[in-house]
């Protein structure tokens, strides 16, 4: 499955998915392309909230 990327920033985030103790913020910004398509390795939900394993634009 591949997903494309429509946003990079925390602020852009529903606030149930936001937690600071991670480093998961309204200031966080995701090394992530907006516009770009991404492969998704794994999909998991945790407490009503989906997310997405991906490789983002750092992985080598």
């Amino acid at each position: 499955m591949k997903i494309r990327c429509i946003a990079n920033t925390g602020t852009s985030l529903p606030e149930n998915y936001l937690y600071p103790a991670v480093n998961r913020t309204t200031e966080t910004v995701f090394r992530l392309t907006v516009g770009k398509e991404y492969v998704v390795y794994a999909i998991d939900e945790a407490e009503g909230n989906v997310w997405y394993y991906i490789c983002d634009d750092n992985f080598i």
